[in-house]
């Protein structure tokens, strides 16, 4: 078990967001996470990554989780160091940083570019290579394709149909969420 979410409730001034949700992972599961605005995701996909709390309920990570989480709205990377900087980990060495970092559209041009100067789009892909840089097990992604034109919506699809461990993702993207061969749908009201 990756995750498990027991009678989760959470309410913001005064309206209930989740009403004693239930529901489990498992390894390398694909879920998507549906509903219409104002459901809930976000506020469950903050609760899961230890964000917010629930009022009610419980919300346990399994034994050896690594979770990485990608907000919907993460602004502009607040680092002065440039895009292959930025990316370099203790798990990966400089070849596997640029590999990386082309797998996510991003070529020579690029690599000397400060992260504080990139787009939006740049940035989502930019966070979402180092959360798979740094070896997490269980991604939680909100909306990722909002601010990606078309090839970045497909470099996003390529990555993920490689990723080897579980994932949790919001889209409205129907066809996003179709190309990455969700396992599971958990649906919000």
């Amino acid at each position: 078990m990756q995750l498990k979410i027991d009678s989760v409730s959470k309410e913001y001034l005064g309206r209930k967001v989740l009403d004693n949700l239930s529901f489990s992972l498992g390894k390398k599961e694909i879920v998507g996470l549906v509903g219409e605005n104002g459901s809930g995701k976000t506020t469950l996909l903050k609760i899961m990554a230890g964000l917010e709390q629930p009022d009610s309920g419980l919300v346990e990570i399994g034994p050896g989780v690594d979770s990485g989480y990608l907000p919907q709205e993460h602004g502009k990377i607040d680092a002065d160091l440039n895009l292959l900087d930025y990316l370099i980990s203790k798990t990966l060495d400089r070849t596997s940083v640029y590999r990386l970092a082309k797998r996510f559209l991003f070529n020579e041009v690029d690599f000397p570019t400060k992260v504080a100067d990139l787009s939006s789009g740049q940035a989502t892909k930019l966070l979402l290579a180092k959360l798979m840089a740094a070896g997490t097990n269980f991604l939680i992604l909100d909306e990722p394709t909002n601010h990606l034109d078309i090839p970045g919506r497909e470099a996003l699809e390529k990555a993920l149909a490689s990723y080897e461990g579980t994932l949790l993702v919001t889209s409205h993207d129907r066809y996003f969420l179709e190309k990455i061969a969700l396992t599971k749908i958990v649906r919000l009201h």
